[in-house]
C-alpha cells in the first residue's frame, strides 16, 4: 500500500486517502508464498487469519489419510498440520519496489503523445526502455562508438526430421519479424527486464506486438507445449499495464500460471480468483476496487480466472463487468483454447458460457482491449467455435511447427499393463543414484480410482523396494486446488519447504517448525499417477518419462501426455520417452466409458476418437510423428515431412513385431467358424480365449507367444483395421451406468457391395496393419 501511494502521489500528503490503521491483508496460493513474494507485493501490517482449510477435494479415503499424513506428520516438537498451513499462508513483507510514474502511458514514436494502445516504456528504476534501445539503435547507425555493440548473432542447431541437425542463421529480431527495429526492441527489453527471456522467438515478438500496439485485435497463436506461449500475455500486460483477464480451464493450470506470472520486475500483481473464497474474496474484491486510471497507468492486474468464474451469476464476473466498463481491461486471453470445444460441447458447458461472457466484457470497454486465444492442440473445428462465440475472425494468427521428434514414443502391449509399466518403471530407477536422484515420472491413466488406489500403492513398493527416496502422490480432478498446487510445484523440483519453514524472516519458527519443516522439507515427489488433470500446466526439467496406462481417448491427450516430457534442452536422442501400454481388455474398458455417455451425439463423437487413437497407436500408416504433425500444424502449409527414423514404434518397425506372423488362412476360418456361425455372441473375453486356445494354428511356428501380448496385440489390430468390430449386447443399457464390460460382444465386421454384405476379412486387400503370410 505504502509502494502504491508513494508511486501515484508522491511527496503530496494532502492527496493522499487515509489508510485503514489494519493496513491490507492480501491472501492467495500458498505458492507465492513459497516463491517468498507477497500476493501484491504490499506491506502487510495484520497477521494472516489462519485456517485448517487444506481441501483434498474427493479423494478415496485412503489417499486423503496419505496426504493429510504428509501434511499433519507428528513432530518432536508437537508441530501439526495447523502450523503447516499457517507458515504456507506468511506472506513476504518486502514492499514492491518503487516505480517513477512515466509522464504518459503511451509511447509517441514521432513525439506525439498517441492515442491507445498506451505502452509502459519504463522499468522499476524509471528509466525509459523505449528512449534506452532506441538511442542505441539511432547511435549505432551513425557509428557511435559509445553505443553498445550488439553481439553477432549465433548459429543454431535446429533437428529437421531425418535430416539430423543443419544450421538456420538466426536473423536479428527486427528483420525476421516484418516489424520496425525500434517497437521491437521495446518488446525484447521489456521481455528481458521483466521476465528474463533474453532470446524471444520470432513468433513471441509478433504476437506481442500485435496485442500491445493494436486495439482490437483478435490474436490466434497455436505453439507446442514449451515453447513459451505463456510469456504473450505476461508481456502484453507489461507494456500495455491495466487489468489483464485470463480464462484458464483448468485450477491447476491457473495456479501453475500466478507462479510463472511474477516476473523479474514491473509493478505486476496476479491472482488466481477461484484460489480466493470468503474473506479472501472479499480482500481481493476491496484490491479491484481500489484500482483507478491512474493506478493503472504504471501498475499491472493478471487475473487467471476458471470458466465458472466467469459464469453469469459469478461475483467475479460482476466485478469484471464494472472494471471493463471503467476502461481497466487492456486484454483478454484464453489458454488451452481448444478444451472450449472439446470439452465445454458437452462435458462442460460452462466453457463455452465463459467464452460468451468474455465478449460481454469486450462490448463493455471504451476502447476495445486485444482478444488473445492460445494453444498447443488445436484443429479447425476448435477454431471455428472459438471464432462463433467472440464473433470474430482471427487479425492476427501465429500457428507454428508442432514437431516433438525429441521424445521417443512407444507402444507396449501386453496382458496386464499395469505390469509393464511397473518393469518400464523398474528399469528407469536402476541406475539411479537412490539417495539423490531427481529423475521425475508421470503415469497417465483413464481412471482416477486407478490412480489413487492401484497405482499409487503399487509404485511406492516399487521405489521401496529399490531403496529409492522419493514420494508418489496422484493427481486427479477430484483434488482440491491446494493440493494441485502443492503437487504442482513439488514435482516442479524446485521445491525446498526444508529453508521456507525454518525461516524467521518469513514468518517461520525455527524452535516450533524446524523438525516439521524437516520432515515436510524432504517431500521428494519422483512419480505422479495421474489422469487428464495433469495435462496442462505440471512441467518439470527433470521428467523425461511419460507413461499412459490404457488408451488415450483422443489425439488432444496424446500430444498434451507427451508434452510433460522435453522440458530439459540438449538432453540425448532417446533419453526422453513416451510410452503407450495397452491391451485389448483396456480398449474395452474405455469402450464401455464412452458407450455410457447419455447424450447420443457425444458418444458418437468420443467412439470416433477413441477408434482413430486405436488405429494410430496399433496400426499406423507413416511415422507416428508425422501423423501428430499432420493433425496439429496448420493444414495450408505445405512442408514435406520426413520420417524420424528412430524415434517411434513405426519408424523402428515395433509395431510389426507386436504379433510376429500370422497365418491369414487360419485366422479368416476361425472367425467365420467360431464367430460368425456361432450359437451365441461371442463376450470380447470369450473372444480373447478363443485367440489363445487356437494360437498354435494362428501364428507361425517360429513366432507362437508364450504370454498374452501378441494375442491382444492382435485382437487389437483386427479392431484397428475393422475386421472385427464391438457392439452392445442390450442396447437398453447404452447411455446408462448400467452398461458393463461384459455387455461388449465381438462380431466379424462386413461391409456393403452391390446390394448384398460381404466379410470385411474375407478381403486380402483389408489386412493392412497386420503381419500376415
Amino acid at each position: 500500500h505504502e509502494a502504491r501511494e508513494n508511486c501515484i502521489y508522491g511527496d503530496d500528503v494532502s492527496r493522499r486517502p487515509a489508510v485503514p490503521a489494519a493496513g491490507i491483508r492480501l491472501t492467495g496460493t500458498p505458492l507465492i508464498g513459497l516463491d517468498r513474494r507477497g500476493d501484491a507485493g504490499f506491506r502487510s501490517t495484520a497477521p494472516y487469519p489462519l485456517r485448517n482449510d487444506v481441501d483434498f477435494g474427493g479423494c478415496s479415503r485412503h489417499v486423503r489419510e496419505r496426504s493429510l499424513a504428509a501434511w499433519q506428520a507428528p513432530s518432536s516438537s508437537g508441530a501439526s498440520g495447523e502450523s503447516v498451513v499457517r507458515s504456507l499462508r506468511v506472506r513476504s513483507t518486502q514492499p514492491r519496489p518503487r516505480l517513477t510514474p512515466p509522464s504518459t502511458r503511451g509511447l509517441a514514436l514521432d513525439g506525439t503523445t498517441p492515442a491507445r494502445p498506451i505502452l509502459n516504456t519504463r522499468d522499476d528504476a524509471g528509466e525509459d526502455i523505449a528512449q534506452s534501445t532506441m538511442a542505441q539503435t539511432d547511435a549505432g547507425a551513425s557509428g557511435s562508438t559509445s553505443a553498445q555493440a550488439v553481439p553477432p548473432i549465433p548459429d543454431v542447431d535446429v533437428p529437421s526430421g531425418d535430416q539430423g541437425s543443419h544450421k538456420r542463421r538466426r536473423t536479428d529480431a527486427g528483420r525476421e519479424t516484418g516489424l520496425p527495429q525500434n517497437e521491437v526492441s521495446i518488446i525484447e527489453e521489456a521481455m528481458k527486464r521483466h521476465w528474463g527471456i533474453d532470446e524471444p522467438h520470432s513468433f513471441q515478438v509478433r504476437a506481442i506486438h500485435e496485442g500491445s500496439f493494436k486495439d482490437g485485435s483478435v490474436i490466434h497463436v497455436w505453439a507446442k507445449t514449451g515453447s513459451g506461449k505463456s510469456a504473450i500475455p505476461l508481456t502484453i500486460s507489461t507494456l500495455r499495464r491495466g487489468i489483464t483477464v485470463v480464462l484458464v480451464p483448468l485450477l491447476g493450470l491457473g495456479s501453475d500460471q500466478v507462479t510463472k506470472s511474477h516476473g523479474v520486475g514491473g509493478n505486476i500483481e496476479s491472482y488466481h480468483v477461484d484460489e480466493h473464497q470468503g474473506e479472501d474474496a472479499a480482500l481481493l474484491h476491496k484490491r479491484l476496487s481500489s484500482y483507478d486510471k491512474k493506478e493503472s497507468e504504471h501498475v499491472s492486474i493478471i487475473l487467471f480466472v476458471s470458466p465458472q468464474a466467469l459464469g453469469a451469476k459469478s461475483h467475479w464476473f460482476k466485478k469484471l463487468k464494472l472494471l471493463a466498463g471503467e476502461d481497466l481491461i487492456s486484454l483478454l486471453c484464453i489458454d488451452e483454447a481448444h478444451t472450449i470445444e472439446q470439452q465445454g460441447r458437452n462435458f462442460r458447458p460452462e466453457f463455452q458460457d465463459a467464452v460468451s461472457n468474455m465478449n460481454e466484457l469486450f462490448n463493455l470497454m471504451p476502447t476495445k482491449a486485444p482478444r488473445l486465444a492460445m494453444s498447443a492442440t488445436i484443429q479447425q473445428v476448435d477454431i471455428d467455435t472459438l471464432n462463433r462465440l467472440w464473433k470474430s475472425e482471427p487479425n492476427f494468427t501465429e500457428w507454428t511447427e508442432m514437431a516433438r521428434r525429441e521424445i521417443f514414443f512407444s507402444v507396449v502391449v501386453s496382458g496386464n499393463p499395469s505390469v509393464s509399466i511397473q518393469s518400464s518403471l523398474k528399469q528407469d530407477y536402476k541406475g539411479e543414484d537412490p539417495e539423490s536422484t531427481k529423475l521425475k515420472v508421470i503415469v497417465y491413466t483413464n481412471s482416477k480410482r486407478k490412480a489413487e488406489e492401484s497405482l499409487t500403492p503399487q509404485i511406492e513398493k516399487i521405489l521401496a523396494t529399490m531403496g529409492i527416496k522419493g514420494n508418489v502422490m496422484p493427481l486427479t480432478g477430484d483434488c482440491g486446488i491446494m493440493q494441485k498446487a502443492l503437487l504442482m510445484a513439488a514435482f516442479s523440483g524446485d521445491l525446498d519447504l526444508r529453508e521456507y519453514f525454518a525461516d524467521e524472516s518469513l514468518g517461520g519458527d525455527t524452535a516450533k517448525d524446524g523438525d516439521l519443516s524437516r520432515e515436510l522439507g524432504a517431500l521428494n515427489l519422483l512419480v505422479l499417477p495421474a489422469t487428464s488433470a495433469a495435462n496442462c500446466g505440471v512441467s518439470s526439467k527433470y521428467c523425461n518419462r511419460s507413461y499412459r496406462l490404457g488408451f488415450p481417448p483422443n489425439w488432444y491427450d496424446i500430444v498434451q501426455e507427451m508434452g510433460r516430457v522435453a522440458r530439459c534442452q540438449g538432453a540425448e536422442a532417446g533419453t526422453n520417452r513416451y510410452e503407450v501400454h495397452v491391451s485389448f481388455s483396456m480398449f474395452v474398458s474405455i469402450y464401455v466409458r464412452i458407450q455410457q455417455v447419455a447424450d447420443s451425439e457425444e458418444r458418437k463423437k468420443q467412439l470416433v476418437a477413441v477408434f482413430e487413437s486405436l488405429k494410430f497407436i496399433m496400426t499406423p500408416d507413416k511415422c507416428h510423428h508425422i501423423l501428430l504433425e499432420e493433425k496439429f500444424e496448420d493444414s495450408h502449409t505445405n512442408d514435406a515431412r520426413h520420417k524420424c527414423e528412430n524415434s517411434c514404434s513405426y519408424c523402428n518397425e515395433d509395431h510389426l513385431e507386436h504379433t510376429g506372423r500370422v497365418n491369414r488362412q487360419a485366422l479368416t476360418s476361425i472367425i467365420c467358424t467360431d464367430v460368425l456361425n456361432s450359437q451365441k455372441q461371442t463376450n470380447y473375453a470369450a473372444f480373447l480365449r478363443l485367440i489363445k486356445d487356437k494360437k498354435g494354428a494362428i501364428f507361425h511356428v517360429d513366432d507362437c507367444p508364450n504370454d498374452a501380448g501378441p494375442i491382444h496385440a492382435l485382437c487389437l489390430q483386427m479392431l484397428a483395421i475393422g475386421l472385427i468390430k464391438l457392439n452392445v449386447d442390450d442396447k437398453s443399457l447404452v447411455g446408462t451406468s448400467k452398461l458393463e464390460a461384459q455387455h461388449v460382444m465381438v462380431y466379424a465386421a462386413t461391409e456393403h457391395r452391390q446390394g448384398y454384405d460381404a466379410l470385411v476379412i474375407l478381403d486380402e486387400s483389408n489386412w493392412t496393419g497386420i503381419k500376415y503370410y
